[in-house]
């Protein structure tokens, strides 16, 4: 299952790049995006006694992507805001953005992926349909410490 990095492969939409954490070896694993967000943040998989961590690095340089920098105009207010962390691959954009229309939630992204809430309630809907929650969200964001 080691990865033959070729230019012609695109990575995202289904083929993952995962880089043994012991040996640094990269494999390719495919998943559906159901899959995919089960594996959390992190995004990490045992695979034959391995423990594999998703590199988005690895996949955009083979997908020949380049990280341009973050335009956002904020107001006042500082929204909208770009968030990396809720972001995604700039190949998985249609994918997310799939994913959030189901949910009934437009967003758009940047460039390279970071994904650009609007407003709190904006980005509050955005985490419920990740399945997340932001534990030091302020005043007005919802947090159900029973799930802990």
């Amino acid at each position: 299952m080691t990865a033959t990095i070729t230019q012609d492969r695109k990575y995202g939409d289904g083929l993952y790049l995962f880089r043994d954490r012991q040996s640094g070896e990269l494999h390719e694993i495919e998943l559906t995006f159901g899959e995919l967000m089960d594996l959390g943040c992190l995004q990490i998989i045992e695979r034959d006694g391995r423990e594999l961590k998703r590199d988005q690095a690895e996949e955009d340089r083979c997908n020949g992507v380049t990280k341009a920098p973050r335009v956002v105009t904020r107001s006042e207010s500082g929204w909208p805001k770009a968030c990396f962390a809720l972001g995604c691959g700039a190949n998985e954009v249609p994918e997310h953005r799939a994913h959030l229309e189901r949910h009934g939630i437009s967003a758009d992204f940047t460039a390279n992926g970071d994904i650009v809430l609007n407003d709190r309630g904006h980005r509050r809907r955005v985490l419920q349909a990740y399945g997340m929650v932001d534990k030091d969200g302020g005043y007005g964001d919802t947090y159900n410490r029973a799930t802990e």
